[in-house]
């Protein structure tokens, strides 16, 4: 999320984005989802490993997709979408610990 959201913030040169940080972040941003994806467990998984690979291949290509046109248009979506999923996931860590 935090390479999300540098990428978004230094997207468009014309504003002030950063061209060093734009492309650094997004290399990472998808590396990580990259990551993500492939330690997924599709036997034991099942709906929710799909589900989670729909989602973080949404958020890859929402930041092709701003990358090519130089602006965050589909950026902000995946970062609300992720930020979503990892609230809920720190919502039941301490649950599922006891």
């Amino acid at each position: 999320l935090k390479s999300m959201q540098i990428f978004q913030v230094n997207i468009n040169l014309k504003n002030g984005g950063d061209s060093e940080l734009k492309s650094k972040h997004f290399a990472r941003a998808l590396t990580i989802i990259y990551a993500l994806q492939s330690s997924l467990d599709f036997e034991k998984g099942e709906g929710i490993a799909t589900n989670l690979f729909e989602l973080y291949e949404f958020a890859r290509l929402q930041l092709i997709a701003d990358l090519s046109k130089g602006e965050a248009s589909g950026t902000p979506k995946a970062i609300h979408a992720l930020t979503e999923i990892r609230d809920a996931w720190e919502a039941i860590g301490p649950q599922v610990k006891k």
